[in-house]
């Protein structure tokens, strides 16, 4: 019997983009190197996956490509946007080895409320970097709740010697409070990985 070819999935999300991410200064005399955006390019193009379901899945879109990308002279980085209906622990160990094993570095986002087994078991997967997305992030300059939240984190973080990013803070408080928290490092960029983060900004091209 013939096998069935595959289905036309996942839908792929392709864009160039500059994404930029620094280090918070310690001295806040130095907050003039983040006005001046004195940054790390970490990547310019974008391709997200955002229809892998499964080791299956990850092994027959994903693989492939991550081995191209290892054999090429691009910069690049394996993110994981992940929230709690979508966290596969299988998957996301799965992930970060095959990256680790091809020295592609892995960065694992943290979006809505995490229970403490599934942040357990996302520090054992090792991934280079942790990723708070901007629900953790705006407001923590101002509302008590998203700093306490931060701090959470931040201290989570440092005890597994996990390295922490704030993504997209708006203004120099909310940059301030990451580096209360302990968050060393912070992040630029405006492409979405949600569908309500997209309102407002440019729509990548979508393709099938």
């Amino acid at each position: 019997m013939d096998p069935q070819p595959l289905q036309p999935k996942p839908r792929v999300v392709l864009a160039r983009e500059s994404l930029w991410k620094l280090t918070v200064p310690n001295n806040c005399a130095e907050r003039a190197l983040l006005h001046e955006r004195r940054k790390e390019l970490v990547l310019s193009a974008y391709a997200i996956y955002s229809d892998v379901d499964g080791l299956r899945d990850f092994d027959v879109y994903v693989q492939p490509v991550l081995r191209t990308i290892a054999s090429s002279r691009s910069r690049s980085m394996l993110t994981l946007a992940l929230t709690p209906a979508t966290f596969d622990a299988g998957l996301l160990r799965h992930a970060l080895a095959s990256a680790n094993e091809l020295g592609i570095p892995s960065m694992v986002e943290v979006r809505d409320l995490w229970g403490r087994t599934m942040l357990e078991l996302l520090a054992a997967a090792r991934p280079t970097y942790v990723r708070l997305s901007p629900e953790f992030v705006h407001g923590a300059g101002a509302v008590p709740d998203v700093f306490r939240a931060m701090v959470t984190f931040g201290e989570f973080a440092r005890a597994r010697g996990l390295q922490l990013v704030a993504r997209n803070p708006r203004d120099d408080h909310e940059v301030d409070a990451a580096r209360v928290a302990g968050i060393a490092l912070v992040q630029w960029g405006s492409l979405p990985f949600f569908r309500d983060e997209s309102d407002g900004l440019a729509r990548p091209t979508l393709l099938r």
